[in-house]
């Protein structure tokens, strides 16, 4: 298990070589704070909010800002929905830009996770303008993204972890 940790893509670890960073979860501070069961943990990018809910089996309180203007996001993200909190007036969106292979497997933090931004409708234009090539998704979109991501990278395991929590077994043992 050391080993496959110490060579997978999207494992990061302090100098006293502790995994400090998982695959878009991460315990140093960073723009995306996310509040589990009371724990405050952080993530690498907008995106990163929407598909750990479900990996983690939890809701997870979302605070962060808005890429370009910096507005103010409130989320709470579950393993099967996305509800936002303030403001609701304005539509949510999410800015991805895909990185070439050799840069994703060099620094995914910096190749992706830098450009994947929560934006507001008024900040979708700009970042367009800065990002050609980019890709805007509504919240919504980026959230069923997410969830289809989880099932590609971690297929049977997720499949796996439905069934178990379906089973009579593991109903008895949650009463």
């Amino acid at each position: 298990m050391r080993y496959l940790l110490n060579h997978w893509p999207g494992v990061y670890r302090d100098d006293d070589s502790n995994i400090i960073g998982f695959w878009g979860l991460a315990r140093p501070e960073m723009g995306y704070e996310l509040s589990i069961a009371g724990q405050a943990r952080f993530a690498w990018c907008a995106w990163d909010t929407l598909f750990l809910p479900e990996l983690l089996n939890a809701e997870v309180r979302v605070d962060a800002a808005t890429g370009l203007a910096q507005k103010p996001v409130h989320l709470t993200v579950t393993p099967d929905a996305v509800m936002r909190e303030m403001p609701i007036d304005d539509e949510l969106y999410v800015s991805f830009n895909l990185p070439t292979d050799e840069n994703w497997e060099d620094n995914v933090v910096a190749s992706f996770c830098h450009h994947v931004h929560f934006l507001y409708a008024d900040e979708v234009t700009a970042w367009r303008e800065r990002n050609t090539g980019g890709v805007v998704l509504t919240l919504r979109e980026a959230f069923s993204a997410g969830k289809s991501k989880n099932r590609h990278q971690f297929g049977s395991v997720m499949l796996d972890a439905e069934s178990d929590a379906a089973s009579p077994a593991s109903q008895l043992h949650q009463a």
